[in-house]
């Protein structure tokens, strides 16, 4: 066999094609993408909350300073 017991490609030795790197490179991001995409949906909502109960807190500071200034 041309190539030996390595089992490259064209006799060029590795046991690896040329494809390989930017395939990696091409999950690397995907990768990355997806996680991305999950740690913002978890932390939307939780922003939303945090926000949607601070404002629902202030607004029964106030009503109740309100009713006490009567």
């Amino acid at each position: 066999m041309k190539g030996g017991a390595t089992g490259g490609v064209g006799g060029l030795g590795g046991g690896g094609s040329s494809y390989a790197f930017p395939a990696k490179r091409r999950w690397r991001g995907l990768v990355v993408g997806v996680l991305g995409l999950v740690i913002l949906s978890m932390l939307v909502p939780l922003v939303f909350c945090s926000a949607f109960t601070a404002a629902f807190t202030l607004l029964v500071l106030l009503l109740n300073n309100r009713v006490r200034l009567q």
